[in-house]
């Protein structure tokens, strides 16, 4: 596993403390939906079930620099598990509880986790009694890894640290200045870098809800765009092209594509016109 370094900020507000302020200031505001189980979870129930999962986590010695796998159904419980985590100070990746058991064991070995949170651990833990606070890590922790699909060989995992994590969600910021009134479509897998960054981390950081769509139906997610009143999303280009949405293509931005070759270029160019036959 390969560490991926950026610049630190030290000055940045710690994200549990950002999220626990968004629960005083408005616990029943909405957090995530999952319309495939018909979950809706607000920011004060998001908080007593990570808290739950705190709580266990503390009893079994896992804490700052301890190392969690998350094994379960794609879903909400992975964002309120992957909270939970945070709040003991410990890291995590996830993978889906259907991936083929020979790569759940590779990443878990490669991961050298300590806590192996599948359905039967998460639901022992939600028979604890919430615990209050957190344990606040420092820049240079371990946060989370993410792991490559394994498509060329073994999985790769990359280290992310909480410094990482406060420089991502600056810049993100800056970009969108999102608030309660904003609600957000997770479409990316959840151990996707972009879904956890903007997905995860930037609805945490900025008190926006989350809706969770597993499909990649264009008919169906258009009208769960609708339905839902979604004003922001985090998707590829040609999702968007595919959903017949009109696609923006800077000059000069494909100097900063990091492609293998310059024919590549070309070809992605070539994938924001595509349209439809």
């Amino acid at each position: 596993m390969r560490s991926h370094e950026s610049e630190l900020t030290a000055n940045a507000p710690y994200i549990i403390e950002e999220f626990q302020k968004k629960v005083n200031e408005a616990p029943n505001e909405i957090f995530l939906v999952n319309p495939a189980t018909k979950a809706v979870i607000t920011r004060h129930l998001a908080d007593t079930m990570s808290g739950r999962l705190y709580a266990y986590l503390k009893n079994k010695g896992i804490g700052k620099e301890c190392r969690v796998m998350i094994c379960l159904p794609r879903g909400e419980l992975c964002y309120i598990a992957a909270l939970g985590i945070l709040k003991a100070g410990a890291a995590f990746t996830i993978v889906e509880d259907n991936y083929v058991e020979e790569r759940i064991n590779f990443i878990r070995n490669d991961f050298e986790c300590e806590l192996f949170l599948d359905m039967n651990i998460f639901n022992n833990a939600m028979c604890e009694e919430s615990l209050k606070g957190f344990e606040k890590a420092s820049d240079r922790d371990l946060c989370f890894a993410v792991y490559t699909s394994g498509t060329t060989g073994n999985p790769k995992g990359v280290m992310i640290s909480f410094g990482n994590i406060y420089s991502q969600l600056r810049d993100f910021e800056m970009m969108y200045k999102l608030s309660h009134k904003n609600t957000l479509l997770s479409i990316l897998p959840i151990n996707h870098l972009l879904e956890l960054d903007c997905g995860f981390f930037g609805i945490l950081y900025m008190g926006a809800k989350i809706v969770y769509i597993k499909s990649l139906n264009p008919k169906e997610l258009t009208s769960a765009m609708k339905e839902k009143g979604i004003t922001n999303s985090v998707a590829s280009c040609t999702l968007y092209s595919e959903l017949g949405r009109k696609v923006y293509y800077s000059n000069g931005a494909e100097t900063n594509i990091k492609l293998t070759r310059p024919a590549d270029i070309e070809i992605f160019k070539a994938l924001l016109n595509v349209k439809k036959s």
